[in-house]
């Protein structure tokens, strides 16, 4: 029976979906995925496995966190830190480049960093200026571990699982996030599951401390597009499902 629910046409694919993303981190990557709220936490675990606190965004120290706004997925393989990906829930009621521009300075600035981001040179595209209502903004996604070929894969299947309960949870108009333009053209943003990206839309006087590129990319994935992802995703999954029960038989007549 077919059943649909504001906001998305086939609600039971995002969880059929999940669980299957959640399978496949298991088997293929073994790894255990845990999901939290506690942002305290995520600083200690981000500045253990990468060396530096978190980005403005997901400080606990700066922003007011809770069960409701904000969560983070964390993968573990024999029980080190190998993946972290963080997401917040923001409602924006005016123009998105002007918010995120505002939004961004004022948390660098009250992690007492001077900053400054020059005035945009040019219009930002139709796509990204009717950002409005429940968004969602990804950030310090983080692939750790060993070999080129995990990484990858991890890429593949960790950031769409979060992705999916970031929209199980807020049911977002849009998930956003700033990305370095090195990670652009190494393909990575893409592989993350982000299917827009609108370049140099941050662009750096002063960067933020840590930073070594001087603007930022836009990525973004719309409720549309989500939808369109797991419906892909649902058929490769059960396309694969369906080729693994074929071969079954064979390999076990081959033994």
């Amino acid at each position: 029976m077919g059943i649909a629910l504001a906001g998305f046409n086939k609600p039971l694919d995002l969880i059929v979906t999940g669980a299957k993303l959640l399978e496949q981190a298991e088997t293929e990557l073994g790894v255990t995925v845990n999901v939290s709220t506690d942002f305290e936490v995520f600083a200690s675990t981000r500045e253990w496995v990468r060396g530096t606190k978190p980005w403005p965004y997901l400080d606990p120290k700066l922003n007011n966190f809770n069960p409701t706004n904000a969560f983070w997925v964390e993968a573990l393989q024999d029980g080190e830190t190998v993946f972290l990906h963080g997401f917040r829930y923001d409602y924006v009621a005016e123009d998105f480049p002007t918010w995120c521009r505002t939004w961004v300075s004022g948390l660098h600035a009250r992690a007492g960093e001077t900053v400054k981001i020059e005035e945009p040179s040019g219009k930002a595209s139709e796509r990204v200026e009717h950002l409005r209502g429940g968004l969602c903004h990804q950030a310090e996604l983080w692939v750790g571990g060993s070999g080129h070929k995990f990484k990858w894969r991890a890429l593949d299947i960790l950031p769409r699982l979060g992705v999916i309960l970031a929209y199980i949870q807020w049911q977002p108009e849009a998930i956003w996030a700033l990305v370095d333009p090195k990670d652009v053209s190494r393909g990575g943003v893409y592989r993350a599951g982000n299917p827009h990206i609108e370049a140099d839309f941050l662009v750096w006087e002063t960067p933020a401390e840590g930073m070594d590129y001087d603007r930022e990319a836009l990525a973004t994935l719309t409720k549309s597009e989500l939808e369109v992802m797991v419906s892909e995703l649902t058929r490769t999954l059960n396309a694969r499902q369906e080729f693994d029960k074929a071969e079954e038989p064979a390999l076990i007549a081959a033994r």
